[in-house]
């Protein structure tokens, strides 16, 4: 077992290696408050993180893999592992919610229950980035061909299309 997650780390750590920011990150700046905590779930190699951090928002990031939060990690902002269907956190506290790329690493099952967890911690006013890859998209599968995406991610439990 300890053999199987350790492969995976790999895996997905060689997928996010030389990443940035996701591209449309800056349209989610724009409805937020910088007054307001700010939440990236899932948070991986931080560069999301940083990025908000950089545009002068506080930020907590949130990794089930303790491993990926400490790589090339100068700890700028509060980082905690943890799982995502148990969020240490109390109702109604962030402003904001980056969920990018996460939802496809949850079991199926267990999706609604996720949602109705980050709905908790989230304030009335606040607002969620989502980004799910579609990786059953024609436009997803033609643009890996030409290698003008990243590859599909072995990791991922579930493929999300857009009727999902």
């Amino acid at each position: 077992m300890i053999y199987r997650k350790q492969e995976l780390f790999e895996s997905e750590l060689k997928l996010l290696k030389g990443r940035e920011r996701h591209p449309y990150l800056h349209y989610f700046i724009e409805y937020l408050n910088n007054e307001n905590l700010i939440l990236d779930l899932g948070c991986g190699l931080l560069v999301n993180l940083n990025y908000l951090k950089d545009n002068g928002f506080n930020v907590v990031g949130m990794d089930i893999s303790f491993e990926m939060l400490t790589v090339d990690n100068e700890r700028t902002s509060p980082l905690i592992c943890g799982d995502g269907l148990k969020l240490p956190f109390r109702d109604n506290i962030f402003g904001g919610l980056l969920l990018t790329d996460i939802i496809e690493h949850i079991p199926i099952e267990k999706v609604s229950e996720f949602i109705e967890e980050t709905k908790r911690i989230l304030k009335d006013s606040g607002v969620i980035f989502l980004h799910v890859p579609l990786e059953k998209s024609l436009g997803y599968r033609i643009l890996s061909k030409l290698e003008m995406i990243w590859p599909k991610n072995p990791n991922h439990l579930h493929d999300y299309n857009l009727k999902d």
